[in-house]
């Protein structure tokens, strides 16, 4: 039994855990603010296109704010899309 009476005594507390990893992070483990969120960015269309994946066609004006990241990426390299607020 003294073995299993070792483990309790090295076994962290998850409290300390928790307010050393808020500490760490600046923040307090209770009452802590969520940070603001900024103004997420529209992308709108500029030059029609045709998408390659799924063939549909995008006319100017239209918002393409849902596309993933990376393909919003590419489209504005191309100068098709372009990001407004």
């Amino acid at each position: 039994m003294p073995r299993a009476k070792a483990k309790e005594e090295q076994a962290p507390n998850v409290a300390d855990t928790v307010q050393t990893v808020s500490a760490a992070a600046g923040t307090e483990a209770q009452g802590a603010e969520a940070p603001q969120k900024s103004k997420p960015v529209k992308h709108q269309v500029v030059q029609p296109f045709r998408d390659k994946f799924t063939k549909q066609v995008y006319v100017a004006g239209q918002d393409v704010s849902a596309f993933d990241a990376e393909r919003l990426k590419e489209l504005v390299a191309l100068g098709l899309v372009e990001a407004t607020e």
